[in-house]
């Protein structure tokens, strides 16, 4: 996958659009790889599977290069031998011996190098996250840190926008798994793009409508109109950012597909009799939700 997104990089305008096609690849190499365990294959095409990739390609090359010294202490072996009745015996039992080391050796090496892929599995990547966390740095895209007497605070130097997604008289809301493995109710939010600000003018209407189209996957054509209800604060004490809340209003929704990369599992219409449930049983938590809700009823 480094090796791809190495080769297409020209596609790639952030970090953000290289890490969701990245965590994509690797949903589907899992999907596929269910797929094809429970499918009978030929010896042909266990091959070829076997060598479909540089990095499968140089694992059985490394594997068939170390059986070199096997063959020398066999061919060793065999030179030494007086050959007789007993000794045709003793090299077939050498050839056996032969098969099983070779037969072991690389399912013990097959086995390592599975458990060290899915180990790696577990892991960022420096790739995927460089412009993410600041791993001793103290500048990296999204935001600046800065400590000033043991106090922290951080800078945002990209805007923000939550979306919130109307249908009729009900909102659209995601369940998103969220770094401390907790599933949270809220509205698709993210970043502003480069493309979608001009000088200091932020067009959040724009951003707020892919956001949708990223996660969602919501067909544009059926929003009805934009509103920018205004900006909120996530932490007035520690970040300073610029996190703007706009109303899009749709018609109806449309070929649905949940970005799993960003881990969202479900979607759900609420009126507002059911949001105002949620809330109060605390299944809606997240601040920047429950700010949006308290904008967008108080803006008509």
């Amino acid at each position: 996958m480094i090796n791809y997104a190495m080769a297409h990089q020209n596609q790639y305008m952030t970090v953000d659009d290289l890490k969701n096609t990245i965590q994509e690849m690797l949903v589907n190499n899992r999907e596929n790889g269910k797929e094809n365990k429970s499918k009978k294959r030929s010896i042909i095409k266990w091959f070829k599977h076997t060598i479909n990739s540089t990095e499968d390609s140089m694992f059985y090359g490394v594997w068939i290069f170390s059986m070199v010294p096997l063959i020398m202490i066999e061919h060793s072996i065999y030179k030494l031998v007086n050959w007789g009745s007993k000794q045709a015996a003793l090299f077939t039992i050498l050839i056996v011996a032969f098969a099983l080391v070779f037969i072991v050796y690389f399912c013990h090496m097959y086995k390592l190098l599975n458990e060290s892929v899915e180990s790696a599995k577990s892991y960022k990547t420096w790739i995927l996250d460089f412009d993410y966390y600041s791993n001793g740095r103290k500048n990296f895209s999204y935001y600046d840190i800065n400590i000033n007497h043991g106090v922290l605070s951080l800078k945002q130097n990209t805007a923000g926008v939550i979306t919130v997604t109307t249908i009729g008289n009900q909102y659209l809301m995601i369940k998103i798994k969220r770094s401390d493995g907790r599933f949270n109710w809220e509205f698709p939010r993210g970043f502003v793009e480069p493309d979608e600000i001009d000088g200091s003018v932020v067009n959040y209407s724009a951003a707020a409508k892919r956001e949708l189209k990223e996660e969602l996957n919501v067909n544009l054509s059926t929003v009805i109109k934009t509103i920018d209800l205004g900006e909120v604060e996530p932490d007035s004490g520690l970040i300073k950012s610029s996190i703007h809340v706009v109303r899009v209003e749709l018609s109806e929704l449309k070929e649905i597909k949940l970005q799993s990369s960003e881990k969202i599992v479900e979607y759900r219409l609420m009126n507002e009799a059911s949001l105002t449930n949620e809330v109060k049983k605390r299944t809606i938590i997240d601040g920047f939700t429950l700010s949006a809700i308290t904008l967008s009823r108080n803006i008509k």
